[in-house]
């Protein structure tokens, strides 16, 4: 009995495998499903879902206020409590860090770095980006 039950069982999984009806999750593939019209929506109409590249000169002369970005370069030095200043190829400008968001590590200077954020403009003060992630690249 116990084989006819086994034998059973085999033989349903091979064909809904063979068939298709049941693909097991692959942490080595991307989900490919395809998203609704309304999820689409939701993805285009938020601006912060995209923290597109940017260079700090794009950011100083072009770059407007709360605009997601992503710059890579280097933290050259602390300016007070949870303001450092970032450095790429194309300039200088200030990156702001809540305390939550501060690396449990300790911030380390001149290591390559990408952090992704939102513009700060304010009147009478320099162009900023208040971070809300910074990632070390060792």
């Amino acid at each position: 009995m116990k084989h006819t039950i086994l034998a059973g069982l085999l033989f349903y999984t091979t064909c809904a495998f063979s068939a298709g009806f049941f693909i097991p999750p692959s942490p080595f593939f991307p989900d490919t499903t395809t998203k609704t019209a309304e999820e689409e929506t939701v993805i285009e109409d938020n601006p912060s879902a995209d923290y597109a590249p940017y260079l700090v000169t794009d950011i100083m002369n072009t770059a407007k206020d709360n605009q997601p970005v992503t710059l890579s370069g280097k933290i050259i030095q602390r300016i007070k409590t949870g303001v450092y200043l970032f450095r790429d190829n194309s300039g200088d400008i200030q990156v702001y860090f809540d305390a939550d968001e501060l690396p449990k590590q300790g911030m380390h200077l001149n290591i390559p770095a990408a952090i992704t954020g939102e513009v700060d403009r304010q009147p009478k003060q320099p162009v900023r980006v208040d971070a809300d992630n910074i990632v070390f690249i060792f």
